[in-house]
């Protein structure tokens, strides 16, 4: 299966967990590398980017305290 496939198959996960859980209003999934594979309509890539840049602070800091180990990162906001 290509990438793409699973970035349409993961945005479909997002709409679903979005009409599961409506107080979530931000969500997007993104891999090691820090690139997004998919996102919800109301996350602008602003946001995204200061997120993604938190997350690379956290994983270079972790070698500290045992690393991170995980194939992709979900980032759900709940405001």
């Amino acid at each position: 299966m290509n990438r793409d496939l699973y970035a349409i198959a993961l945005n479909n996960a997002l709409k679903e967990i979005k009409k599961a859980y409506p107080e979530i209003h931000h969500s997007f999934i993104f891999s090691n590398e820090s690139n997004i594979i998919a996102a919800d309509t109301e996350t602008d890539q602003e946001t995204m980017n200061n997120i993604l840049e938190s997350f690379e602070t956290i994983k270079e800091n972790s070698k500290a305290i045992g690393n991170i180990k995980s194939d992709l990162s979900v980032i759900l906001d709940a405001n």
